[in-house]
């Protein structure tokens, strides 16, 4: 791969990223439904699963590229928790009583996030440190789970794509195969698309916490906007909350432990300053927006007009 252009190496990555991403988060939401739970604890057990940016995160690790490890976490949050929700509230207005305990977590492992990105270190401890409390949180969406019987109605089917409710009844080995090459895909497009940001970053000059934070957090992004915009235009805003309840302490929970545990870094002195900043700001912003009556245009101008002014301190800080 010497003679491939950085951009066509992160193009490739990224699309066999989200290729293996979306197989693999349809054929979980899939089989989560066709055993007959759903609701908010469902989408964010189910749709928050978001391991290209777990394996963007390692690689760039291991290239030793902290600001674009932790750059793209945080960045992803931001986009999930100010645009997607934002646009999200101002398309689809929608009323979801969201439980307190998934608004405590949230706060919870942001707030842990923020303190140990501003500390400067992300070393093995404070890795296992996110990763419990993770786990922690996911116990907890676990027991909020209420059967509500297998989805059978036409309706119903509709909310997941019709081969994945049929792949969803197929034997555990079909399932666990699926995960596997997914899984595959995503190891690949991960590696490809890290090396395709660093030959990138080598030609156009670009800082690696301004490509991290931007690009490959809105990169690796979209198809999070998307989980939380298709569910509420069929009518089920319940699992495009849960998904952004469930994304946000994935990634700085989960995928972020996983980080650190794996590979302790050094955070840059901008992650440590604006970007755990506007990570708080942009949580809490959301937070605020999930628990009002009802979410709508107001709200999701608020959030859009957040991740702009991130987009532009980004740019003003270089």
């Amino acid at each position: 791969m010497i003679f491939v252009p950085g951009g066509v190496l992160f193009g490739l990555g990224l699309a066999i990223m989200l290729g293996s991403v979306e197989g693999l988060v349809k054929s979980v939401s899939a089989r989560a439904a066709a055993l007959g739970v759903s609701g908010l604890a469902l989408g964010a057990l189910s749709t928050s699963l978001d391991p290209e940016s777990t394996g963007a995160g390692l690689a760039a690790a291991f290239k030793n590229l902290p600001a674009i490890a932790v750059g793209s976490h945080v960045g992803s949050v931001v986009f999930i928790a100010t645009l997607a929700l934002g646009v999200l509230a101002v398309v689809h207005p929608f009323e979801v009583a969201v439980d307190h305990y998934f608004i405590k977590g949230v706060g919870l492992v942001t707030g842990l996030a923020v303190a140990i990105i501003a500390s400067g270190t992300l070393d093995r401890v404070r890795g296992a440190l996110l990763l419990v409390t993770f786990a922690v949180l996911v116990r907890g969406a676990v027991r909020r789970l209420r059967p509500v019987g297998v989805l059978t109605t036409p309706r119903q089917t509709s909310e997941f794509d019709e081969s994945g409710l049929r792949d969803a009844h197929h034997p555990t080995s079909r399932f666990v195969l699926r995960v596997v090459v997914a899984l595959a895909g995503l190891v690949l497009g991960s590696e490809l698309l890290i090396e395709g940001a660093q030959r990138l970053l080598a030609t156009l000059g670009w800082s690696a916490t301004i490509f991290g934070s931007v690009v490959i957090a809105i990169a690796i992004s979209l198809e999070e906007g998307m989980l939380e915009l298709v569910p509420a235009h069929r009518g089920h805003p319940e699992i495009s909350v849960g998904n952004v309840v469930g994304t946000i302490p994935f990634l700085l929970g989960g995928s972020l432990g996983l980080i650190g545990v794996v590979h302790p870094m050094t955070i840059t002195a901008s992650l440590r300053g604006f970007h755990a900043l506007a990570l708080a700001v942009a949580v809490a912003l959301a937070l605020w927006a999930l628990t009002r009556e009802r979410t709508g245009r107001r709200e999701g101008a608020l959030l859009i007009t957040t991740y702009g002014l991130y987009l532009s301190g980004i740019i003003l800080l270089g």
